[in-house]
């Protein structure tokens, strides 16, 4: 027979005195403990695929440039792939690769759904 109490604590009847289980307990710290990037952590750039194409396409609009030339630089750090560092950089501090980037990316946005070109 279990009973449930205002404090969230649960009593066991069955098992006999002072058999009281926390409801509210965690489980070990060591259990809780996980290396950064193990696990069902969502990447930076898998959070921004994950937004809805509408938003994103405006995004591109109006930020397109910047975003492009950040997403690589961020996606370089997930894959460590240098060319998409090196396209990032070009992105994101030239004014070429700005004007480039902003027209491909918002392209690949509404066609793909996804930045593609130069960030792998």
């Amino acid at each position: 027979m279990l009973t449930l109490f205002p404090a969230g604590a649960i009593i066991d009847l069955s098992s006999g005195p002072g058999a009281a289980k926390d409801s509210r307990a965690r489980p070990p710290a060591a259990a809780r403990k996980q290396k950064i990037g193990e696990g069902d952590t969502m990447k930076i750039t898998e959070t921004y695929e994950g937004l809805p194409k509408i938003l994103k396409l405006i995004l591109q609009f109006f930020f397109g440039g910047i975003i492009g030339g950040v997403y690589r630089i961020v996606r370089f750090f997930e894959t460590k792939n240098i060319v998409t560092l090196v396209v990032g950089l070009l992105c994101t501090f030239t004014g070429l690769g700005n004007v480039l980037a902003w027209i491909v990316d918002f392209i690949t946005e509404l066609i793909g759904n996804r930045i593609s070109v130069l960030a792998d």
